[in-house]
């Protein structure tokens, strides 16, 4: 089998050979093809603006929460109580927890000699209390913060680094 000549020559020799009813027909397959790939083409754009505004739209709910929660995020800045706490960071760490009701789901030695620990699910408000007692109250480094948004508003996953 030949490869398929598409030179401009050969085609324009085949067109010739054709009967004007079959160059009608011909113009009509060819129009309707050039259409079907605008159309693919415009509905392809449509769909790609559609997502980029959807993720726009997203990204500024983001952004107006994270403004409203600089307040909260500010007091983590500040000085602790107290400088020394003689408990292990997995003590101090589960005693703060359970004293604002939030469950660790997991821990685990850091490498520079941290505790890193998990939250699944936890009311950002009572993360932010917490992170902050555990920073001012027991003198806590906080050397690592992830808080995550889960699909329930308000709700949030934490995973932090403490340090003494």
């Amino acid at each position: 089998m030949r490869p398929l000549d598409t030179s401009s020559a050969t085609i324009r020799t085949l067109f010739a050979i054709l009967t004007v009813e079959q160059r009608r027909r011909a113009a009509v397959v060819i129009t309707v093809l050039s259409m079907m790939l605008c159309v693919s083409t415009l509905v392809s754009l449509y769909d790609s603006l559609n997502s980029a505004l959807a993720t726009r739209l997203s990204t500024a709910e983001d952004l107006t929460w994270m403004q409203a929660q600089n307040i909260m995020v500010d007091l983590l800045d500040t000085e602790p109580l107290q400088t020394k706490d003689d408990r292990s960071l997995i003590t101090i760490a589960t005693d703060a927890a359970n004293d604002h009701s939030i469950t660790v789901s997991r821990y685990q030695p850091d490498s520079k000699g941290g505790l890193r620990l998990w939250i699944d699910r936890v009311e950002y408000t009572v993360a932010i209390g917490w992170i902050q007692d555990i920073h001012r109250i027991n003198g806590l480094s906080i050397d690592s913060l992830t808080l995550s948004a889960l699909g329930d508003l308000g709700l949030v996953s934490v995973n932090l680094v403490l340090s003494q």
